[in-house]
């Protein structure tokens, strides 16, 4: 991923789920002359959540995966492979072309933006982007314990059929720590309403 790519991410007129399909789907499996096949249920895949319990916490609807690629479409970061024509309301099955990755020294700021795809081991650790990544994906405290890298390890070894890039590695354990995170917001709040009854 190049340096204008990085600058268009910024734009504070998306959301932070439309840079995570940008990041974390589309780019990383668009083809070597930047053409991507828009597929929703990939994209659907992409960015759905899941619960501590497996259970799915969030799943983006049709509309909201059209208004994340429409405002990529938007800003100027892809457009619509010549042939493409938009017949309904969805994109699904359209091709489009990265305009700003053509465009751009493709110098890569993201090392494992692609490459290997892998299932989970026991000795997985997160790539050298993580930081990156996890600053595209909003999660504010990129920190991490142990306990936190196992689990997450735990989880998904049992699943051998789960197999992705490392940069797709690293955005699944960006959503597992957000959502870790916000389960220890939810519980400290809880915590100080109830020393709040009991003080009064």
């Amino acid at each position: 991923m190049n340096q204008r790519e990085l600058d268009s991410l910024n734009n504070r007129f998306i959301s932070h789920e439309a840079r995570s399909l940008y990041v974390f789907e589309i780019r990383p499996n668009a083809d070597a002359s930047f053409f991507y096949t828009i597929d929703y249920n990939r994209l659907t895949e992409a960015l759905t959540i899941l619960g501590h319990d497996g259970k799915p916490f969030f799943i983006p609807s049709a509309e909201q995966i059209n208004s994340y690629i429409t405002d990529l479409i938007n800003i100027g970061m892809m457009e619509l492979a010549p042939g493409s024509v938009r017949k309904y309301e969805d994109y699904h099955g359209l091709t489009v072309r990265l305009t700003v990755a053509q465009k751009a020294d493709l110098g890569s700021s993201l090392t494992n933006l692609s490459g290997e795809i892998t299932g989970m081991s026991e000795d997985w650790t997160p790539s050298p982007d993580f930081v990156k990544m996890a600053r595209i994906g909003m999660l504010i405290d990129a920190t991490y314990t142990s306990g936190e890298l196992s689990d997450f390890r735990s989880y998904w070894m049992v699943r051998p059929n789960a197999r992705h890039t490392a940069s797709q590695w690293d955005q699944k354990f960006v959503s597992y720590l957000k959502r870790r995170h916000s389960m220890e917001s939810d519980r400290v709040t809880v915590y100080r309403e109830k020393i709040g009854l009991q003080r009064k």
